[in-house]
């Protein structure tokens, strides 16, 4: 069984498997990814026990012309996200959308690279749908 994962492996050998794609910066035990092709967006990352946990904010909730219909078509389409979830957190006291993913602490290195690649392609595809939901755009 392969060695489980952390933050500090993560940080060392991220930047040779996706050479040109990222930027990496944050402290301690967060790091943060950064795909400047895709808008600058950012997916933070954490190994808590047995998993690799990344996440992105879309956009707060409350600057969502119609939250509950974008909502609606979110859940409907989720399922095409592979390797993602989407939901809702609340930070500093605001909703904010989020999209998710974990896998093992214990994955490949393509593995990890591979999560990455699909949560920012899918953080824009739902940047996309959130005008095809019919909901107005910044």
């Amino acid at each position: 069984m392969a060695e489980a994962w952390t933050v500090a492996a993560l940080r060392e050998q991220l930047p040779s498997a996706m050479e040109g794609e990222i930027t990496l910066s944050g402290e301690g035990e967060t790091l943060i990814v950064t795909f400047p092709d895709a808008g600058g967006l950012n997916v933070a990352m954490t190994v808590s026990g047995e998993q690799i946990l990344a996440s992105t904010l879309l956009w707060p909730r409350d600057e969502q012309d119609e939250p509950h219909r974008f909502e609606e078509h979110a859940l409907r389409i989720h399922k095409l996200l592979p390797l993602s979830t989407f939901g809702i957190t609340t930070l500093g006291g605001r909703d904010w959308y989020e999209l998710f993913g974990a896998l093992s602490a214990r994955s490949t290195l393509d593995d990890v690279v591979r999560e990455l690649r699909f949560l920012a392609t899918n953080a824009v595809d739902m940047a996309e749908a959130r005008g095809d939901a019919g909901a107005g755009q910044e």
